[in-house]
């Protein structure tokens, strides 16, 4: 499912939400650049936590908004395979309403008593 699969690529820092466009693009909080902050010259100062910080902030909350984008998908989904299916019955019936016809039956002859 692309969700799944979107939830996978967040965890792993590959995306990262575009802020003006609401989508999503490989940026700035790729692995490496993550490992790069994190062995860097000065992965020991404030400036660069909190950069690392940010990152993580970024992650986390992109995951949590792909977790509720999959549980909002899901009813979606069952909608429609509900209406699907009612299409699909729907259409048996309108088909059968045509093809049906009123049979005259046939009048009984009188059984002779033997």
């Amino acid at each position: 499912m692309l969700a799944d699969a979107l939830l996978d690529l967040s965890r792993r820092g590959d995306i990262v939400p575009r802020p003006l466009w609401g989508g999503l693009e490989f940026g700035d909080e790729s692995p490496l650049r993550r490992k790069a902050a994190e062995v860097a010259v000065d992965y020991h100062t404030v400036e660069n936590r909190n950069k690392r910080k940010s990152m993580q902030q970024r992650r986390n909350t992109l995951a949590q908004q792909m977790k509720v984008i999959e549980q909002n998908a899901q009813p979606g989904q069952q909608s429609l395979q509900q209406l699907y299916a009612s299409v699909e019955s729907n259409l048996a019936l309108a088909k059968h309403a045509e093809e049906w016809e009123w049979k005259e039956a046939k009048p009984q002859e009188p059984e002779t008593a033997v």
